[in-house]
């Protein structure tokens, strides 16, 4: 992401919080002073915890695991869907969760 301009993007690793549980995770992400937009490849992240998501207004855009090419390997997916969306994670509402693919659209996830 910060290839695509987003200079003030950051990873887990980078802030100390790789390996934290979901929860706690996005316990962290939600005392950060502006909203950040959590970016996983975890599917079940917005079904195991949409109150959380929702009340702490935790933007959160998934990239699906559903219907991945078959032409192209995991690492050059993952970069597709960032190249082509990351705009759109950058603008979404906070509180509200994306589903991402490689193709154009996306599907917005109901949390509430």
């Amino acid at each position: 992401m910060q290839k695509r301009g987003f200079e003030d993007a950051t990873s887990t690793q980078e802030l100390l919080l790789k390996g934290e549980r979901d929860a706690a995770l996005l316990l962290q992400l939600a005392e950060f002073e502006y909203v950040p937009v959590l970016v996983t490849f975890d599917n079940k992240l917005c079904s195991q915890h949409p109150e959380l998501i929702h009340n702490k207004r935790i933007t959160v855009a998934v990239i699906s695991s559903h219907n991945m090419p078959k032409d192209i390997t995991l690492p050059q997916y993952l970069h597709e869907v960032v190249h082509r969306h990351v705009h759109r994670f950058a603008a979404q509402e906070s509180g509200t969760a994306w589903r991402y693919t490689a193709g154009a659209r996306r599907t917005r996830i109901k949390l509430m």
